[in-house]
């Protein structure tokens, strides 16, 4: 299975470095289409049989079930390098008439199992409690949520004579169902019971793979907001589980900001939820990562459509001043304050508000459906 997909990473990658213009005698719509299972396919056998597993549970010893799982999670273990390495490529989507690109749905593949990972092992009723702690499970959490905030800004926010702005290095179309699993992912796992460890984890992995990632927080901005903001504060001072909760935050405003279409975006108040539950629902903590999530910026190195000197939040996070600042921080407050939907919803608003308000002529495509993925029959 592993050596499949690898196989499948690899040509897709190769494909994709070629560039748009590129042809392709497997990526065409000829053979990737209705009648014809999609890229990533093996890697959703390996989810197939982690819910086979499940379905079984009380009918095998603890042991059985603890050696099929285990090699499943080897296999994803020993693919998530290639994996990422794929779907992280830079080069934009092919255009019309010359190949379909594989990295949407090997994208969808890998976090519809992550989600399925999660739930196996931190659900109810969890069938081999033995391997909770097993640190491939742990890693392969951790670097799929990273992964899917670098995704997130990849994609450049503004607009040119009213249309969205296009770049050769903004990655793979987000318009389509492998959004769904990501974001779907992200709320399973900041709900998980390892959600600080989790947070902690993004928050070093971002550092080390964006070494000018830099915020520098003023007293000014934040008076009467929070006691820890009342002192000028720079990256150094800040735990990494904040760092992690705040990378995460940062990419939700870039995606209501323009990054992601309007139909994900009417799901951030379910993942501004979860990233308070992630954080034990303490109201100051949730607080101080959405403040910090307003300054995280990149230093002198730029990366995806992050540029050099711009906040991960997108231009019109950017461009707040002290009193938007401290009026979107009041309503961060209420919402924690109230925990229900409602607040949340209110949230949403006041997210979109700072954002630039309702996107029109967007161009993005309505809500899609998720791939059917018929893995009877590999």
């Amino acid at each position: 299975m592993n050596t499949i997909t690898q196989i499948e990473c690899e040509t897709a990658s190769r494909q994709c470095t070629l560039g748009p213009n590129a042809l392709s005698s497997i990526f065409h719509d000829n053979v990737i289409g209705d009648e014809m299972l999609s890229a990533g396919a093996f890697i959703m056998l390996l989810s197939e049989q982690l819910k086979n597993v499940y379905s079984f549970r009380k009918k095998k010893e603890e042991h059985e079930i603890v050696a099929l799982l285990q090699e499943s999670i080897m296999c994803l273990h020993q693919s998530r390098d290639v994996i990422f390495s794929t779907i992280m490529i830079l080069e934009s989507e092919p255009g019309k008439g010359c190949y379909a690109d594989p990295r949407p749905t090997i994208t969808e593949a890998w976090y519809l199992s992550m989600s399925s990972l999660v739930s196996f092992f931190y659900g109810e009723n969890c069938p081999a409690p033995s391997l909770v702690s097993n640190t491939n499970i742990n890693e392969l959490l951790s670097d799929s949520c990273s992964v899917a905030i670098l995704l997130l800004l990849f994609k450049r926010i503004g607009k040119a004579n009213g249309k969205r702005t296009s770049s050769s290095n903004e990655g793979m179309n987000l318009d389509g169902p492998h959004t769904l699993a990501i974001l779907q992912f992200i709320e399973t796992i900041l709900r998980t019971g390892l959600p600080r460890q989790i947070l902690n984890d993004v928050g070093l992995k971002l550092s080390s793979k964006l070494p000018h990632l830099c915020l520098d927080i003023q007293p000014t901005t934040y008076v009467n907001v929070y006691e820890k903001m009342q002192r000028s504060m720079n990256i150094s001072e800040i735990q990494k589980f904040h760092i992690g909760g705040a990378s995460i935050a940062a990419a939700l405003l870039r995606a209501t900001s323009g990054g992601l279409p309007p139909w994900a975006v009417e799901g951030i108040p379910k993942l501004f939820s979860s990233l308070f539950v992630a954080l034990g629902e303490d109201r100051n903590d949730f607080l101080f990562v959405m403040a910090c999530s307003l300054e995280l910026g990149i230093g002198s190195v730029g990366f995806g459509g992050v540029d050099a000197g711009t906040k991960l939040g997108g231009k019109f996070v950017g461009n707040l001043g002290d009193r938007a600042k401290g009026t979107y921080l009041a309503k961060v407050e209420e919402a924690g304050a109230l925990n229900n939907g409602n607040g949340w919803r209110k949230l949403k608003v006041a997210s979109k508000a700072i954002c630039g308000g309702k996107k029109k002529q967007s161009g993005f495509n309505l809500k899609p459906s998720m791939t059917c993925w018929e893995c009877d029959r590999v």
